[in-house]
C-alpha cells in the first residue's frame, strides 16, 4: 500500500464541545470495497458497511504514550520472564499458562486501544485472553511452532520504524520482509 494511502485524515468532531481533532484511517474494505467513513474506537478498523476487519491503525493503538502496546507488553514480559522460562524448561504447562494469563490480563487492561472493541465486554474479553494464552502455550511447547516464531521474529527485526510528524506513535515501514 502506498504511503499516502496509510495516512490518517482529520475527521470533523461529532459535536462542537470536542476540542481535539479526530483522525480517520484511510481504509478500503477488502471484502466489499467500501471506504471507511467513521473513526474507529480502537486500533482495529472495521468496515462501516459490512463489518469486516479491514485494517489495524498503529496511530490509534499508540494514542496514549503511557499505554503503548509494545513497551507495555515488553515490561510485563520482563516481569514474568523468569517464571515463564522456568515453567517452559520444566515442561510445566499449567505454570506457564498461569503466568501467560497474568501477562495478557494486565496487557488487555492497560492497552485498551490495542485490543478488539468487543474486548470491553467481560465475556468476550475472557475468551480473547484465553485464546492469546493458549496460543502462547502451544507455541512454547511445540518445537515446530517455536521455529516458525523465530522466523517471524527475525523478519520483524528487519522492520524499519520511523517517526511520522508529531505523532507519539511510529509507523512501521516494511522493507525486505
Amino acid at each position: 500500500m502506498d504511503q499516502n494511502d496509510k495516512a490518517s485524515e482529520p475527521f470533523p468532531p461529532a459535536s462542537s464541545s470536542v476540542s481535539h481533532k479526530l483522525f480517520l484511517k484511510r481504509t478500503v474494505c477488502p471484502q466489499c470495497g467500501a471506504v471507511k467513513a467513521r473513526p474507529s474506537l480502537t486500533a482495529y478498523v472495521y468496515c462501516d458497511y459490512c463489518g469486516t476487519l479491514a485494517d489495524y491503525d498503529f496511530q490509534k493503538a499508540c494514542e496514549n504514550p503511557v499505554a503503548m502496546p509494545g513497551p507495555v507488553y515488553e515490561s510485563l514480559w520482563a516481569s514474568l520472564q523468569g517464571t515463564l522460562e522456568q515453567a517452559q524448561e520444566n515442561g510445566d504447562r499449567k505454570g506457564y499458562r498461569a503466568a501467560q494469563t497474568t501477562l495478557y490480563r494486565k496487557w488487555v487492561e492497560t492497552c485498551t486501544n490495542a485490543i478488539p472493541p468487543r474486548a470491553r465486554e467481560p465475556e468476550y474479553r475472557e475468551k480473547y485472553i484465553s485464546y492469546m494464552v493458549e496460543a502462547a502455550v502451544c507455541t512454547a511447547f511445540d518445537a515446530e511452532a517455536r521455529r516458525y516464531e523465530e522466523e517471524v521474529t527475525q523478519a520483524s527485526m528487519r522492520i524499519q520504524i520511523r517517526q511520522i510528524g508529531r505523532a507519539s506513535c511510529r509507523e512501521r515501514v516494511y522493507s525486505g520482509v
